[in-house]
């Protein structure tokens, strides 16, 4: 009994403290969104980017345009989004509530250092958006030399997953470009059993 009485207090006062981490965690959440603009605006520009849309694209520069960019923006995002294929966002660098940097990853396996400052205000613009070609970073696996060295990372990858019994389905490896077929196995002829890919 007495027992039982003691913790009471206790217990009603770690529920206390956690309600109040809970919701203190929750305004700092807020407040970070809150001054990150930079980083919603920039996400904006990526999905535009990425869309290869060119009414999508010109609604963002006429939205959050300013007279600091390059005329053509339009035009060398359009001339980029070509190149790439597209880009996802790899890892943030720096980030202040108008400045923004980030090691991108285009869909067609390059890296590039992608930077975008903000004009401070009540309706921030974007001042300067900018990006320049990166290496790979080390994080992130090379990639291979060619067909050979492909199905090779490729069966040491699937070898890995089926012995963690984490792999269950079928690898097909294609050029997309070129439309040819490299190499595949499923089900029926497990990955490395049957003739090499």
């Amino acid at each position: 009994m007495r027992n039982s009485k003691t913790n009471s207090p206790v217990r009603s006062t770690l529920i206390r403290l956690s309600v109040l981490v809970v919701f203190c965690s929750m305004i700092a959440s807020r407040s970070a969104r809150a001054e990150s603009p930079v980083v919603d605006i920039f996400n904006e520009w990526l999905s535009a980017f990425n869309s290869g849309d060119e009414s999508n694209l010109s609604g963002f520069w006429q939205k959050y345009g300013s007279n600091q960019l390059p005329p053509d923006r339009f035009a060398l995002d359009m001339r980029l989004r070509n190149a790439t294929g597209g880009m996802d966002i790899f890892r943030i660098v720096e980030q202040t509530p108008t400045h923004l940097a980030v090691v991108m990853k285009g869909h067609r396996g390059i890296f590039s250092e992608s930077i975008m400052d903000l004009t401070s205000g009540t309706s921030p613009v974007v001042s300067r958006l900018i990006g320049r070609p990166v290496p790979a970073p080390e994080s992130c696996p090379s990639p291979a030399k060619n067909d050979a060295d492909l199905i090779t990372k490729v069966r040491e990858h699937v070898g890995q997953k089926r012995g963690m019994d984490a792999f269950s389905g079928a690898v097909l490896i294609a050029h997309r470009r070129h439309r040819r077929h490299i190499c595949s196995r499923g089900r029926s002829t497990p990955f490395g059993t049957a003739h090499a890919c």
